[in-house]
């Protein structure tokens, strides 16, 4: 959660549900979860920070994981991969 501290940008909720519209209605490698979010979001994001949203994401029965190919794949019907994010930390989400 965003707090004194942590910037939005920053939070775990912000990376998750971004990663969310990246998977959309397919399935995903983490690597290129990694590739896509890290060209896409306006700041480098770990891949423990990755991994981190990838379990909040499958804890909110969001996304399912095929242990058998390691691929994560949305659960949801409706995804909206049209979120845009600010190029840099200071702009502000349209």
């Amino acid at each position: 959660m965003p707090n004194k501290i942590t910037k939005p940008i920053d939070s775990l909720i912000a990376i998750s549900g971004y990663i969310l519209s990246i998977i959309g209605n397919r399935s995903m490698y983490l690597d290129e979860v990694r590739s896509i979010l890290n060209r896409e979001y306006p700041i480098n994001i770990p891949i423990e920070k990755v991994i981190l949203s990838l379990d909040f994401l499958y804890l909110m029965d969001k996304i399912e994981i095929n242990i058998k190919s390691a691929f994560f794949t949305s659960s949801c019907k409706n995804v909206n991969t049209d979120l845009k994010f600010p190029k840099t930390p200071n702009e502000k989400c349209v």
